[in-house]
């Protein structure tokens, strides 16, 4: 048994109840205070993790690349004149 939030509850239950506080959040609006303490307590962590993925999502879904000091243009492989061809061990196309 350990303490948790002030009530001795078992490892297991304490895990069972936190499980079921993910898998069931409400907003705090909408919280019963007649809740499980754990239950309460995994709501809270929570909404500060949603208040933080919040505050560090951007508006756009690119990542800015660092500036560059010169810029590279390749040109295109033109030396290919026939497409290769596997051929099998007897020498014939496949």
């Amino acid at each position: 048994m350990i303490e948790s939030n002030g009530c001795n509850i078992d490892i297991v239950k304490e895990l069972r109840l936190r499980q079921w506080a993910r898998q069931h959040y409400v907003p705090l609006a909408e919280r019963s205070t007649s809740w499980h303490p754990v239950v309460l307590d995994e709501m809270t962590l929570r909404d500060a993790e949603l208040q933080s993925a919040a505050a560090t999502q951007t508006a756009t879904s690119f990542v800015p690349l660092p500036p560059a000091r010169y810029h590279e243009i390749h040109t295109g492989h033109t030396d290919l004149t026939e497409p290769k061809l596997v051929k099998n061990r007897q020498g014939q196309q496949v």
